[in-house]
């Protein structure tokens, strides 16, 4: 073991400490599977728990873009979580042989693994807040849940993150460690994205101030938060025109429209900078099934891409403690349309990331939103949630009713309960105390009360509705509007 490895830590925002407990964790002496322990780094003992956690394995049955039940091609959540992750650790090796070369001897031994590992579970968990049948529903959940409240509560996919792994919605959640939950945060400050919605709900601004403390990070966003998101857009691309190409919503006439301007840049685009060579290509992926020379030809070119962005901007870096500051600092300003994303950053003269974020922006609003199939799968998912919110609101806005008792024998015993807790005066009052439910529009405390009684209700029907699969979702909408009863 080096010298290093007893002086140097890991920054703070690769903090391994976790919110329910003091500090970092200890090991009971005694116990034999110490000695297993000792191979796990907190980092690493995360990615377990998400891999084997039953919110994680839901993602199977959830739909990422292109919902299709007729073929079992389109990506589900989770296999396009994957893909994210296999991504993050290829740019993170990248990213920790840039720095080791930087910074040399002031890295710390384990730092790289560690990175790497935090950044994986972040990018495996970054999908866990997202509802059922893909984004359509996303919006439809927010609709519902700002009408039933007069605006004080929202639903947003991302922000639900935090109540799903920590325990706050209707599930079971995880206990991970402060940088990974650090890491999903992507709109951390109103004074740097004035537009988007912070990055949690007022019930969890408690929660959030601890882990922003814990990685001593502020309003910049974490270093594993760049990579995830960037991976995300690159699975998330290559993924979109795969799904595109065997759904037959992209077709060969269409490749000049969409390819000619954004694969003209020969050297970045793995020198396939002619329309020609790309039809050939998707003849090719199309005749034989198999679209990975495809998916090669888009994701390589913008790994590299983002690699060079990355060694671009810690070009000024002194100390890994001031990474999250130094990337805000190089990223900010050259970002596509005042994004943080590697993806959409203009290195050069060539302005490839505004060309970039506009490709994406067309291959989903030109080609996958304007498929018919597309949309009547999104109106079909719109539908079943607006009939389960439909069958459940009576649970919120009645609970004595003979209704509202006989729904509650129908849910889920979890669901149940956090129900009930919602309906007790004392937990309502340690809410307003805590400040974890704010209402905008009652300024005495009886008035409070009762609007955020209801508020919590609501949104306790939403991490329900939130937390389904798919076919659980089409199940239960069928279950609650009986057409399931006399079957």
């Amino acid at each position: 073991m080096s010298l290093n490895s007893n002086v140097l830590r890991n920054p703070k925002w690769l903090s391994n400490v976790r919110l329910e407990e003091s500090g970092i964790e200890e090991q009971t002496a005694e116990n034999p599977w110490n000695k297993i322990e000792e191979c796990r780094s907190p980092f690493l003992k995360d990615y377990g728990s998400v891999i084997h956690s039953a919110i994680f394995r839901r993602l199977a049955h959830k739909t990422q873009v292109v919902l299709n039940p007729k073929i079992d091609f389109p990506r589900s959540r989770l296999t396009h979580s994957l893909e994210v992750e296999q991504l993050s650790r290829q740019i993170v090796r990248v990213f920790c042989k840039l720095l080791t070369g930087k910074l040399s001897a002031r890295i710390p031994e384990n730092f790289a693994k560690d990175f790497e590992d935090a950044t994986a579970t972040a990018c495996l968990a970054h999908d866990l807040g997202q509802p059922p049948f893909g984004h359509c529903t996303d919006k439809t959940l927010d609709k519902l849940l700002k009408n039933e409240t007069n605006g004080r509560e929202d639903f947003c996919g991302n922000r639900q993150i935090l109540r799903v792994v920590h325990k706050t919605s209707v599930r079971h959640g995880l206990n991970l460690t402060s940088s990974v939950l650090d890491g999903l945060q992507k709109y951390k400050s109103r004074n740097i994205f004035p537009k988007k919605a912070p990055s949690c709900y007022s019930s969890e601004d408690g929660i959030y101030r601890k882990i922003i403390l814990n990685c001593d990070t502020a309003d910049f966003r974490n270093p594993i938060c760049y990579i995830m998101e960037a991976a995300d857009d690159i699975a998330y691309l290559s993924g979109d025109i795969e799904d595109a190409c065997k759904n037959e919503i992209l077709t060969e006439p269409l490749i000049e429209k969409f390819f000619k301007d954004f694969f003209g840049y020969g050297a970045n685009w793995n020198k396939i900078d002619s329309i020609g060579e790309w039809t050939k290509i998707f003849r090719l992926c199309n005749s034989e099934s198999n679209f990975e020379d495809l998916k090669s030809a888009i994701i390589k070119p913008m790994i590299l891409h983002v690699s060079q962005v990355l060694e671009h901007c810690i070009s000024d870096l002194d100390s890994l403690e001031n990474l999250p500051m130094v990337l805000h600092a190089g990223v900010f300003p050259g970002a596509a349309q005042n994004e943080l994303n590697l993806c959409y950053y203009d290195l050069g003269p060539n302005k490839f990331g505004t060309i970039s974020k506009e490709f994406k922006r067309r291959v989903y609003s030109e080609l996958i939103l304007q498929d018919s199939n597309v949309n009547e799968s999104e109106l079909a998912a719109k539908y079943i949630v607006e009939n389960l919110w439909k069958a459940l609101i009576p649970i919120a806005q009645n609970y004595d009713s003979d209704e509202s008792q006989k729904l509650l024998k129908i849910l889920p015993k979890h669901v149940k309960n956090k129900i009930e807790l919602a309906f007790e005066t004392k937990y309502t009052k340690q809410c307003i105390e805590k400040g974890l439910h704010k209402s905008k529009n009652h300024s005495q405390q009886g008035s409070q009360e009762n609007s955020l009684s209801c508020d919590i209700k609501y949104r306790i029907l939403a991490d329900y509705i939130a937390g389904m699969t798919d076919r659980y979702a089409i199940y239960m909408s069928e279950k609650l509007n009986g057409k399931l009863a006399f079957k």
